[in-house]
């Protein structure tokens, strides 16, 4: 991937970009609200929608919930500590 600030006269390429692939992401209630969902072949996973930190979002914001191959994730939305993630094998509730 490249990037311009100079409405393309000039590119920067840029190595190393780290992405994942959601089957499905959704939302809790929380403020601010959380982020979640089931990645190809990199389980579940749950971070906030935004940071106090001035360069942005970083992956130590994530936290992943263990499901291996994961497609969906739930929030509890009367218990916000516990979430409900679905995998290839496995349905599993989880603290989060």
């Amino acid at each position: 991937m490249s990037e311009s600030w100079n409405g393309g006269r000039n590119w920067s390429q840029k190595n190393g970009i780290r992405a994942q692939q959601f089957y499905d992401v959704s939302v809790d209630q929380e403020r601010p609200y959380n982020v979640m969902g089931g990645t190809q072949d990199n389980g579940a996973w749950i971070g906030p929608s935004q940071n106090r930190n001035s360069y942005g979002m970083f992956a130590a914001d994530w936290r992943y919930l263990p499901t291996g191959d994961g497609f969906y994730v739930v929030r509890d939305w009367w218990n916000p500590s516990t979430s409900t993630t679905r995998a290839s094998s496995a349905r599993r509730a989880a603290r989060t």
